[in-house]
């Protein structure tokens, strides 16, 4: 999990690969709410792996061959098809539909075998206090592949608050040229960088616990204009809060899972925490027995401490 550089693609002679990632979303969406129909917990062999890929192809654009569907498909020939596998199946195929139009099979990825461009999103994040060597504070970020290679596939890497910091322009947050009549979408804190977008150089050299690894990244038009929609919607811009709250997104409790403006996946669920014994929010997939302000008190005195040492 090394330091990224941001980077432009000519940085190796490659051009960064045309992506209409709204297109591979809806198609996403739709191979799997159409494939879970008829094919969840079922074991597909014979004539029912066939229906299974006659139904796959149907749903795919035109253009594909049905041999290549059928090729593509067969790891998981009488595997059974629960939701998170085809779930998986509908990133691979959605994401690499240009493979398929190519005559080319599509296959879950194991490694990265060759340098990739591919998009981005951050899907989550969580504070380190202490991490590496050096001990450094910061985000360890999820994130989704959204086509290529590894369409579908998450993987991790830990941001130093520093280097946050120098990325929040480049990612499409307001700089100190702000620009007279556009809104002002300024950064408050790191969990702001939930849901933006951008390019990422895979290599293999950086492979890491089972994940694709980078250290290069490229945030293009297409991801600025993604990027500053969500901003907007957080600052109010042509945006109603749907539970209708007047304080900044970076301190809601709601989550992406109800909000689309959200700065964390998922919405706080309230108990008592150990440390203050007040009822407060805490992350429901993360648990633990310490609220969600008690960490972040712990954290800005830890800043605080670390600032007066230098």
């Amino acid at each position: 999990m090394a330091k990224l550089s941001v980077a432009v693609s000519l940085w190796c002679n490659m051009k960064l690969p045309v992506y209409n990632l709204t297109r591979v979303e809806v198609l996403r969406s739709r191979l799997f709410e159409e494939l879970q129909l008829d094919f969840v917990g079922t074991k597909p062999i014979g004539a029912d792996f066939d229906a299974f890929v006659d139904a796959v192809h149907r749903i795919l654009p035109g253009g594909i061959d049905r041999l290549i569907v059928y090729d593509s498909l067969l790891y998981i020939l009488g595997q059974e098809l629960t939701k998170t596998v085809l779930l998986q199946l509908s990133w691979l195929l959605a994401g690499n539909v240009k493979v398929l139009k190519e005559g080319k099979l599509v296959r879950p990825w194991r490694v990265q075998g060759a340098l990739e461009w591919v998009p981005l999103e951050v899907v989550d994040h969580e504070y380190v206090a202490d991490y590496g060597k050096k001990r450094k504070s910061g985000y360890l970020y999820t994130f989704k592949v959204l086509a290529g290679s590894p369409a579908g596939v998450c993987t991790v890497a830990f941001w130093s608050k520093q280097y946050i910091y120098f990325l929040r322009g480049t990612l499409g947050f307001s700089g100190w040229r702000h620009k007279e009549g556009k809104p002002r979408l300024s950064f408050h804190d790191p969990v702001e960088f939930m849901g933006l977008r951008f390019y990422a150089l895979l290599d293999p050299v950086f492979n890491f616990e089972g994940m694709p690894g980078f250290r290069t990244i490229s945030v293009p038009h297409s991801c600025i204009q993604h990027n500053r929609v969500i901003l907007q919607a957080r600052a109010r811009v042509d945006f109603v809060c749907p539970k209708n709250y007047t304080h900044e997104c970076f301190v809601c409790p709601i989550g992406a899972d109800q909000c689309p403006a959200s700065c964390h996946p998922r919405t706080y669920v309230t108990q008592v925490c150990d440390t203050c014994s007040k009822a407060s929010s805490f992350d429901p997939q993360r648990g633990g027995r310490i609220c969600l302000n008690c960490i972040k008190k712990a954290r800005d005195k830890r800043t605080v401490q670390k600032a007066t040492k230098l």
